[in-house]
């Protein structure tokens, strides 16, 4: 078990998709997670990727959605439509990332996705201009904007 799994009382592990590639998943390692009730998550970067993970993991993370706002040149690469056929079909929690803003935010009300991640449109601007202020009020629209989608 990774070192930091052991040492502290964390809740689950995250893994890489490439870790689950070519069966590069340490077995031994997701036995003795599940035996010590810990949750287990996993990146996405297609719909592929997802079928293959949600076998072993209790939620998945798929990205990128939409352009990121933080990484340059790290597009959009999930067809949303194909991501609902596949979550209509498939009983998994999983959140979507990648570009989200008040705009895209809206193109998910249909998915099927358990949740979106926001950190770009909050923390991009922060590291520019260091305002508290501005970051929170940044969070706060997100935060309606989510609430109007999900009604």
């Amino acid at each position: 078990m990774p070192e930091i799994v052991e040492r502290f009382p964390l809740r689950g592990y995250h893994f890489s998709y490439d870790a689950f590639k070519e069966s590069n998943v340490d077995i031994k390692l997701i036995h003795k997670l599940r035996q010590d009730h810990r949750l287990i998550s996993c990146s996405c970067h297609s719909v592929e990727d997802l079928k293959a993970a949600k076998e072993i993991t209790d939620y998945q993370f798929i990205s990128p959605l939409f352009d990121s706002i933080s990484k340059t040149g790290y597009k959009a690469g999930i067809d949303l439509h194909e991501l609902s056929r596949f979550l209509a079909e498939h009983n998994t929690a999983t959140f979507g990332l990648g570009g989200m803003d008040e705009q895209t935010i809206h193109h998910l009300k249909n998915t099927g996705l358990s949740g979106a991640v926001v950190l770009g449109i909050i923390w991009k601007q922060f590291a520019e201009d260091a305002d508290v202020k501005k970051a929170v009020q940044r969070y706060i629209l997100l935060r309606e904007t989510i609430a109007q989608v999900a009604q």
